[in-house]
């Protein structure tokens, strides 16, 4: 197996006319919620989390630029699934391409 050691590292996807700074969903942070039993909605919360680390392109009704905060990831995850469902699939291609089967 290959591991590549590049591919954990954070990276800007770009989704609309935002951008959002995301990272892969690290087992680490996985096995901190398995000792706890949780739901569904809460582990799908806490992966948005942990994975969204910034954000360009959001803005509040003010149009202000909205901090990409706890707070602001919350009303963010809890308003717009399309959002969510984007950040998975990326949050997906990111971890697929951590460890790679090598040629032997």
């Amino acid at each position: 197996m290959k591991f590549n050691k590049s591919g954990t590292k954070s990276r800007w996807v770009d989704y609309k006319d935002m951008k959002f700074l995301i990272r892969p969903y690290a087992n680490s942070a996985g096995a901190l919620i398995s000792l706890n039993p949780i739901k569904v909605a809460e582990y799908g919360w806490l992966r948005f989390n942990h994975c969204v680390e910034n954000w360009k392109g959001l803005v509040d009704e003010n149009d202000k630029p909205l901090k990409c905060n706890e707070e602001n990831k919350k009303c963010v995850y809890d308003n717009s699934e399309e959002i969510i469902i984007f950040i998975g699939q990326e949050v997906e291609k990111l971890n697929e391409g951590i460890v790679t089967e090598s040629k032997n």
